[in-house]
């Protein structure tokens, strides 16, 4: 048999063997991202639901390919890229949800000013075509009472 030193090891030594732990404590122990992937599912739901694509369909594409990214990076055990992917998509259909919003309310704003310069030119049309209206004078008030004689 061999002989096996058994001296103490040295500051560097201890130091490597530490750092070896850690990355290897580190790798085995990173759980997939599921409450940030099914954060950006619900967002991209939400998004699809508020018909986001007829307003913002890059934010709402950017979206879906950073989901995609992160669950492939789950799959390859890259817990970090894939958390991080899962926020960025969920931002991104945030952002599109919010743009879609947007658009809808000024697409409303734009239909109630057209609503309201057809109301106004009708008022003006109606106003010009009318011959004026003569009132007639109010009665004159009663004579005051005439004291008695005497």
């Amino acid at each position: 048999m061999k002989n096996v030193s058994t001296r103490p090891l040295t500051g560097f030594a201890k130091a490597m063997a530490a750092a070896s732990l850690l990355a290897l404590a580190a790798c085995a122990s990173t759980p997939p991202p599921t409450d940030a992937l099914t954060g950006a599912e619900n967002a991209i739901k939400r998004a699809e639901e508020a018909r986001v694509a007829d307003y913002a369909s890059p934010e709402l594409k950017n979206a879906r390919e950073k989901l995609t990214a992160a669950r492939d990076a789950v799959t390859r055990d890259d817990m970090q890229l894939a958390e991080r992917l899962a926020g960025q998509a969920k931002l991104d259909a945030e952002v599109a949800t919010a743009k879609a919003e947007a658009a809808k309310a000024q697409a409303n704003i734009e239909e109630m000013k057209k609503a309201n310069a057809a109301i106004e030119q009708e008022a003006l049309r109606n106003s010009t075509n009318v011959a004026p209206v003569v009132l007639p004078a109010p009665p004159a008030p009663p004579a005051p009472p005439t004291p008695p004689k005497n």
